[in-house]
């Protein structure tokens, strides 16, 4: 492109290219964000992955023979 094309639309490549990398950086928030929710409201798995490690023996079974 020739300078006097890229000064009248550089600008305009610029805003489209700051709003395509804005839309993915709020994509990422929002994927870790439900990531974060998902597991901070099922105190069902924690209390499972400690059954196993072994503070709850009969626990750790029960689930061990539910699967």
């Amino acid at each position: 492109m020739t300078p006097a094309v890229m000064r009248h639309y550089g600008p305009v490549i610029g805003v489209i290219a700051l709003l395509a990398v804005s839309f993915w950086v709020l994509v990422l928030i929002g994927a870790s964000y439900a990531m974060l929710l998902e597991f901070s409201f099922k105190p069902e798995r924690w209390q499972t992955e400690l059954a196993v490690v072994g503070e709850d023996k009969d626990r750790a079974s029960n689930c061990l023979s539910e699967i």
